[in-house]
């Protein structure tokens, strides 16, 4: 698991994954955040930085982002979010659709199910996987 952007860093240079600028300050915006974040959110954020930065700037490092595996896409609200695990693309994201909170988890169990599941029936999963429900701290509100 990544500590600290430093070791992201590192790990990009170790894979030869050459970021332009743009690319690493969008990274940068992600990673410090711990709900996944739109891309206008993200847009709005690199502005702050860049007043330069347009939409067709955040989809084209975006979708770079993705192909790397440095991000994930949450299909089930349309965020972005960090791939902590970089190195271990098997990964289920928790997603609390109240609060947005987001955790990446690797069940290795849900893993063997899923291939399971695969083989018997030839269906592929998408990656990561969303599981949707309610945080810890969302149902403990009153």
């Amino acid at each position: 698991m990544l500590e600290n952007f430093d070791e992201l860093r590192k790990y990009c240079e170790q894979l030869a994954i050459h970021l332009t600028n743009q690319q690493e300050l969008i990274l940068q915006i992600v990673y410090e955040h711990d709900t996944g974040l739109t891309s206008n959110d993200i847009l709005k954020l690199l502005q702050c930085q860049n007043p330069t930065a347009n939409r067709m700037t955040i989809y084209r490092a975006i979708e770079y982002l993705l192909e790397q595996k440095l991000i994930h896409k949450i299909q089930s609200n349309n965020t972005y979010t960090i791939c902590k695990h970089p190195s271990d693309h098997s990964c289920q994201i928790l997603v609390c659709t109240i609060c947005g909170q987001q955790q990446e988890i690797h069940s290795h169990q849900i893993c063997a199910a899923l291939d399971n599941l695969r083989n018997n029936y030839g269906f592929a999963f998408s990656n990561p996987l969303e599981i949707t429900g309610i945080c810890h701290q969302c149902r403990q509100r009153p």
